[in-house]
């Protein structure tokens, strides 16, 4: 695949905003019943338990990929379509290492600059709490390093940026498809940081048309913020 037609995707915004709201709904039902039942792990930050926000931003994710990959098949495209390709691997992997670092340090550099103005994210703290605590470190590495970049790279850059592109053009709609990243994370004081990186991640799908890139920089890029964090250097 080459060229726009690489992005030219059998849906759109419809399906694109159902699957988010339908991952919503179900995952606040999710939530209500772990609230009451589901274990605490102790890290609490601003009223935010790290478990429970770990295992439903999990569902959360699952949902996203569960729904995405349905409406794939549904209408009958194939999973290349949205990026789930071998192509080039082993420079996909090189590409995305390198991107990686220099996103992270782009990221940790707006995060700051959002936490002098208008205070540190309480959503992102608490992860950062939980990664300090070596018995939920390992939780907070596959779920936060693993299967979240995974899902969040199949609906955002796989799925969701083609109709933003198809829509408004590759820069408007890597811009328009980054900001929806960040709205739907609900953390409006890692707004920048969000959109920044995200913007890079959508830039390297549009590069290369894989996946791989992209879901490879946003493992480091969370890998190292949890790491670094445990370290105490975070």
């Amino acid at each position: 695949m080459a060229g726009l037609k690489r992005f030219q995707v059998p849906w759109g915004f419809r399906e694109v905003l159902l699957i988010v709201l339908l991952s919503f709904a179900l995952a606040e039902v999710f939530a209500f019943f772990f609230e009451g039942f589901g274990p605490a792990c102790g890290q609490e930050l601003w009223g935010i338990d790290t478990c429970r926000l770990l295992a439903v931003q999990g569902v959360f994710a699952a949902l996203l990929t569960g729904l995405t990959l349905l409406t794939v098949r549904l209408k009958g495209a194939p999973l290349s379509s949205i990026g789930l390709t071998r192509e080039g691997l082993p420079g996909n992997l090189i590409l995305g290492s390198g991107a990686g670092v220099v996103l992270f340090v782009l990221g940790q550099g707006l995060d700051y600059l959002s936490s002098s103005l208008w205070g540190a994210s309480p959503l992102q703290e608490a992860l950062l709490q939980g990664a300090r605590d070596p018995a939920v470190l390992p939780a907070l590495l596959a779920v936060g390093s693993v299967f979240a970049p995974i899902c969040e790279e199949v609906f955002f850059r796989g799925f969701a940026y083609p109709v933003f592109r198809m829509r408004a053009g590759v820069g408007r709609g890597i811009v328009l498809a980054s900001l929806f990243f960040a709205l739907v994370h609900l953390d409006p004081r890692a707004i920048l940081s969000l959109t920044a990186v995200a913007g890079g991640l959508t830039y390297l799908y549009e590069r290369t048309g894989s996946l791989v890139p992209s879901i490879t920089a946003h493992f480091i890029i969370n890998t190292a913020s949890f790491v670094l964090a445990f370290m105490g250097i975070l």
